[in-house]
Parts: C-alpha cells; structure tokens; sequence
C-alpha cells in the first residue's frame, strides 16, 4: 500500500508542477501581449498626432501658396505695365493742370 500512496503524491505533485507551470506561462503570455498592446496603442497615437500636425502645415503652406500666387501675379502685371510704358515713350506727370470748363463750351471759335 506504501507505493500506491506514494505513486499517487508522486501523480498529484506532477500535476501540481504542470499547473503551475502552466499558470506562469499563461501569467507571462498575459503580461507580453498587454505590454505589446500598450506599445501598439502608443505608435498608433503618435501617427495620428503627427498626421493632424502634418496636415495642419500643409494647410498653412497652401494658404501661404495661394498669396504668393496672387502677389507673383500682381507684381508681373505690374512690371508688364511698366515695360509696356517705357516702350511707348509715356513720361511721368509729375504736376498736373486740370482744365476748366466756362459754362457749356469746352472750344470757342
């Protein structure tokens, strides 16, 4: 009877071991995808900051993008009308005398 009692300690201690190694692989396997998913989350959150922060600047730049469009646009308007001016041989008025109209007759024979 001695071994049938002690192949049954020896059986329960066996399985002892085994649920107890189980249970720490289980704890260890727990722990591992937890910090996995802590570091996935975190990635996550830092892509889309940067995405919102990425798309806050390109916003400005278009912005910015569209004024210097219209002040390029301005500036070759004008340098066009001043190339054009010189070419015709305009002069700059610099005082100016407004005639003045008597009555309804601007020319009197």
């Amino acid at each position: 009877m001695r071994q049938s009692k002690y192949k049954k300690h020896r059986a329960g201690k066996k399985r002892n071991t085994v649920t107890r190694f189980l249970f720490v692989v289980a704890f260890l396997s727990i722990v591992a995808l937890s910090g996995l998913y802590v570091f996935q989350v975190n990635a996550k959150v830092t892509e889309e900051y940067l995405m919102r922060d990425y798309e806050r600047k390109i916003g400005e730049i278009t912005q910015e993008n569209k004024h210097l469009a219209v002040r390029s646009v301005e500036a070759n308007t004008l340098d066009s009308t001043l190339v054009l001016l010189g070419r015709l041989d305009f002069e700059r008025a610099d005082n100016i005398h407004y005639i003045r109209v008597l009555g309804n007759q601007v020319v009197v024979k």
